[in-house]
């Protein structure tokens, strides 16, 4: 990895040291029909994406103040995880390794 270099995405976000050219290696070189810990970790994400509607769905339609702050807890939950996920995907993309914290 080059730590001199500068990236800038496209919404002007800057990041330092990252090597375009890198790719991980528990990623395979050329995609195949196999399913890797990326796309494991990517249909993870999309399915907590779609819970997350859901349960803001279901906390604007309850009438019941009790049940409605244990599906707020429920879906504060759930962010939680797909942050978490979020961030390992992140981390697997640009150093190879997943972080869990």
């Amino acid at each position: 990895m080059n730590n001199q270099s500068v990236i800038t995405s496209k919404n002007e976000v800057q990041q330092i040291g990252i090597n375009k050219a890198y790719t991980s290696p528990q990623l395979p070189q050329n995609k195949d029909a196999t399913i890797n810990v990326r796309d494991r970790a990517n249909d993870i994400l999309e399915t907590e994406k779609h819970n997350l509607v859901s349960y803001q769905i279901g906390i604007n339609e309850i009438i019941d103040d009790d049940l409605r702050n244990v599906v707020i807890n429920n879906r504060n939950n759930i962010q939680g995880l797909q942050v978490k996920l979020f961030i390992c995907l992140s981390n697997l993309i640009l150093y190879g390794e997943i972080f869990l914290q």
